[in-house]
């Protein structure tokens, strides 16, 4: 069983490094079916670039809207993750979250993106306050196999129950569901990367568990890691993590899929079945060495001993 490497404190903002390409990322992402609401939100700070980006994507009833906005970084002493509309609150280290947006944003989707500018007049409102199921499963050994094609750095996801008010244009609907937020700092390049796929997952109920997977393709070279933190197992980490759709077919509208977590057999493993809920195709043109596409698909999963949840299954690749 690996041992975390977070403390406290990284829940809060990092001192950018000098090296080319360091960056930090929070993303927020969450479904519930029975409104039929989805949400994500993207908080990265780009010191190459001087600037604090945010992506904001809602989608109410089968209606999506969606924006993007940057202003120039602040201190990371200072700097309140705040921006135009945007309030985004730890109220609790590692158990609670607020995040609220109140703006306007482009309707649909543009050229099969969404993110694209921050043009648009259309209402756009998300305000939800997320409940960590259990602690932060740290990935911080997975991202060091990652250091050999460029990326490395601290990174840790938490599933987590939301419940709040969104908006994409129509009226104004509250939810409540199931949803993962990610938090990563250092070095990110995709240059050279065929793609990423990357699936977390977040199973509640009286046992909850957390899944994570990677798998990094550049070229002929794959790098792929799994972890699952459940209690009282702790956190167990793989060096195995499938996705069954070939990397050729990533951009394939699917509506079911598999993923398996640990190689089949190993104490610990798990299958998962996810079908498609919402896809949201988020547009990065800048900020990771190349111009790339991080295509959300959101889903209801089942794993193979019958629990259910929701879970995320993106491929982060290059631009068409």
């Amino acid at each position: 069983m690996p041992d975390t490497t977070l403390r406290p404190d990284d829940e809060g903002l990092h001192a950018p490094e000098a090296a080319t390409g360091w960056q930090e990322n929070w993303i927020f992402v969450g479904l519930d079916t029975a409104s039929d609401i989805g949400f994500y939100v993207h908080l990265g700070r780009l010191p190459d670039l001087d600037r604090y980006d945010v992506k904001v994507a809602v989608s109410v009833g089968g209606e999506v809207a969606s924006t993007s906005l940057s202003r120039p970084l602040e201190h990371p002493a200072k700097d309140d993750l705040a921006c135009a509309g945007l309030e985004v609150s730890t109220l609790e280290p590692f158990r609670r979250w607020r995040v609220r947006y109140d703006g306007a944003g482009r309707v649909g989707i543009t050229d099969g993106l969404l993110c694209v500018d921050g043009s648009g007049a259309t209402v756009l409102h998300l305000d939800v306050v997320l409940e960590a199921l259990g602690p932060p499963l740290d990935m911080g050994e997975g991202m060091r196999l990652l250091a050999e094609v460029g990326n490395d750095g601290g990174h840790y996801e938490q599933g987590m129950r939301w419940r709040g008010t969104a908006r994409a244009g129509g009226a104004t609907v509250s939810a409540a569901g199931l949803a993962v937020r990610d938090h990563s700092w250092g070095v990110r390049h995709l240059v050279g990367v065929t793609g990423v796929w990357w699936a977390p997952m977040a199973i509640a109920g009286p046992e909850p568990l957390q899944l994570g997977g990677v798998r990094l393709i550049a070229g002929d070279q794959e790098v792929p890691f799994a972890f699952r933190q459940d209690e009282p197992g702790g956190l167990v980490a793989f060096r195995h993590f499938a996705v069954d759709i070939p990397p050729a077919d990533h951009d394939r509208l699917w509506d079911g899929t598999g993923l398996q977590y640990g190689p089949e057999g190993e104490p610990g493993a798990l299958s998962v079945a996810a079908r498609r809920a919402l896809r949201l195709p988020i547009a990065y043109p800048e900020g990771w060495g190349a111009p790339f596409v991080s295509d959300e698909t959101l889903c209801t999963v089942t794993l193979d001993d019958g629990r259910s949840g929701f879970g995320i299954v993106e491929w982060n690749g290059p631009l068409p």
